[in-house]
């Protein structure tokens, strides 16, 4: 999961995003994303794309999902504050 640190950092770069569950628990998916993991520090981080009965409140592999455009500056907050405090601590 990473170390105390690294959850520090997240946690702070979540929090300015605003609505974040920074202290939520981690999950067990399936993605290849984590192969890149073990070679490379990464971040996989659930950002939001609407919730059940709203625009992109589909699963994502459902043929009615829609990308909810509008989360995308919320996700560019993020990974900046991200980038921004890891290259700075």
């Amino acid at each position: 999961m990473g170390s105390r640190q690294d959850r520090r950092v997240i946690a702070r770069a979540a929090a300015r995003v605003g609505q974040s569950d920074a202290k939520g628990s981690p999950v067990m998916a399936s993605e290849d994303f984590g192969l890149y993991a073990d070679h490379v520090p990464a971040n996989f981080t659930f950002i939001g794309n609407g919730l059940a009965g709203q625009r992109g409140g589909v699963p994502l592999h459902s043929h009615d999902y829609d990308f909810n455009d509008a989360i995308l500056p919320v996700g560019i907050r993020y990974y900046s504050a991200l980038a921004a405090r890891t290259t700075l601590e």
